[in-house]
């Protein structure tokens, strides 16, 4: 901008480079989708993060996540081909990634790069109100001294 403002750019449509590819990023918060997205809490013990994506994030492990700030807790960032191909890297990134400690919208954004609509592009912007994807979870109430809960694979 300071160069523009100088009239120091010339001939600007040759700087710019034709686009290549598709990029597509997602963006995990520490929340809970099947509860009205309510902020979740708590510290992570674990966090496994994609290494076929970019990922912009804070965390490590021993991290403690309140709800007293923003709730997101990273970015995973990919790059294909094409759009289908994004799509296809995303959605194996968030596979390979957890955080373990905390709910977040994981699941919800592997539903949703899985629906039909988002995969065509088709997207505006109350898309996602009547979107309630099923998700493998359970909610512990009344945790007792000796209770664990594990994951188990899909």
């Amino acid at each position: 901008m300071v160069k523009e403002a100088a009239n120091e750019l010339k001939d600007l449509p040759s700087l710019v480079q034709k686009p290549v590819g598709h990029s597509i990023q997602a963006r995990i918060y520490a929340e809970d989708c099947l509860q009205n997205f309510r902020p979740s809490a708590g510290q992570l013990d674990q966090v496994l993060l994609s290494k076929k994506a970019r990922v912009e994030t804070w965390l490590r492990d021993g991290v403690t996540v309140t709800s007293l700030y923003d709730p997101m807790l990273a970015k995973i960032i990919v790059h294909g081909d094409n759009r289908e191909d994004a799509i296809n890297k995303l959605h194996q990134a968030l596979e390979e990634t957890r955080f373990y400690g905390v709910t977040t919208n994981l699941q919800y954004l592997q539903a949703l790069l899985l629906d039909e609509e988002c995969k065509a592009g088709c997207v505006y912007t109350q898309m996602l109100n009547g979107f309630e994807p099923a998700e493998n979870a359970i909610e512990v109430l009344d945790g007792g001294v000796q209770t664990t809960v594990q994951d188990f694979p899909k």
